[in-house]
């Protein structure tokens, strides 16, 4: 092709994008007596995304491989996830500290992560965590007021946990798209009297099923300040077939007090999910970065609450499955992320709720 034939070519080329230009722009100029009104505008991001995760421990074996591959290894495999949503939850579970020395040597397992994993919560999109559980004031007061200066520090909220007891009490509130979401957390396996927030002293606090009725009217209180409240607890859940009533009993009240969702952890293992009322109750996450134990304690997912303002702010519960390996959790694929959905359909047969190969639970209707 010669050079003349090539430039008569590129001037063809630019005169009908010219002529396309002015095409778009008379359109445009037409469109402007357009009037849109509210009733038909129609939003293209209506839904809020939050994601639940449950245990996370940069300590032990975890720590290990941090301290081999860096900081960024253990949510390699999840970060995205977590980025591309609106708000993400874990559960905390390890002091933030460079002390070397736990408070209590005679405690079976003493957890401690190490001072730039708050920075790497903060980079993976984690907003907030939960404080209330039995592993966060390992390395004692002074390295529980470490763990929540480096989340300060990093813009990581935090909850069930304080420097005093008024902040360990404290929700905290996060606004997206025009609605409140209230985060509130307390512990029912407390190590020691000593871990409990004072006026003096910084620590958590308790919730055992015995002391639910104490603490009802404080969540209601936070129930009126916010379009959603997340409550979560650290306790045994459906653990114990003989008190498992006592721990069902006190979900029902929280979510009859105004809670919408409850967030069980602690039992290391994925539990049921029930719904009850207009709640939804997850009596256990499970493992999520923590060090490999085996088994179905390896086993876990990451579930996302869809709130749809669009259809009359229902919220949607997605499973996502995941699987503790070198130390990190991976996603499941295909099959094995099939027969995840199939064992926790088998966990929740006992319940209301049933999740569907494309990973969403639904209700089922009594």
């Amino acid at each position: 092709m010669n050079k003349k034939f090539k430039a008569a070519i590129v001037l063809t080329l630019l005169l009908s994008m010219l002529l396309c230009n002015s095409a778009f722009a008379e359109d445009a100029e037409d469109e402007e007596d357009v009037v849109v009104s509210d009733e038909n505008l129609i939003l293209v991001d209506e839904k809020i995304t939050i994601s639940l995760a449950g245990d996370v421990s940069y300590s032990t074996y975890v720590k290990n491989k941090v301290n081999q591959f860096g900081v960024t290894y253990p949510m390699e495999n999840v970060r995205e996830i977590f980025q591309n949503d609106d708000i993400s939850f874990i559960n905390l579970e390890t002091a933030i500290t460079d002390r070397k020395k736990p408070a209590n040597i005679k405690k079976e397992y003493n957890f401690a992560s190490n001072s730039n994993t708050a920075a790497e919560l903060a980079n993976s999109s984690i907003e907030i965590a939960n404080l209330a559980n039995n592993h966060a004031l390992d390395y004692g007061q002074e390295g529980f007021i470490d763990t929540m200066n480096l989340l300060d520090a990093a813009g990581v909220q935090y909850i069930g946990g304080g420097r005093k007891l008024d902040e360990a009490i404290s929700a905290k509130i996060i606004e997206v798209k025009n609605k409140k979401i209230g985060f509130i957390a307390f512990n029912a396996v407390v190590p020691s009297r000593t871990w409990l927030a004072t006026d003096k002293r910084a620590g958590q606090v308790s919730m055992y099923p015995y002391e639910v009725d104490k603490r009802l009217a404080y969540i209601k209180e936070v129930k009126s300040q916010v379009d959603y409240l997340i409550l979560s607890i650290h306790w045994q859940g459906l653990s114990d077939a003989k008190k498992e009533k006592d721990y069902i009993n006190a979900a029902h009240k929280l979510i009859d007090a105004g809670v919408d969702v409850i967030v069980g952890t602690h039992p290391h293992l994925m539990q049921a999910t029930e719904y009850y009322n207009d709640g939804i109750i997850f009596y256990s996450l499970g493992n999520f970065i923590f060090p490999n134990m085996g088994g179905r304690a390896d086993k876990a997912a990451i579930v996302q609450l869809e709130i749809d303002r669009s259809a009359e702010e229902e919220i949607k519960v997605k499973y996502i499955p995941t699987k503790m390996l070198g130390n990190r959790p991976v996603l499941l694929k295909d099959q094995e992320r099939l027969n995840e959905l199939y064992y926790m359909n088998a966990v929740n047969k006992k319940f209301n709720s049933y999740v569907q190969a494309n990973g969403y639970m639904i209700k089922i209707e009594k």
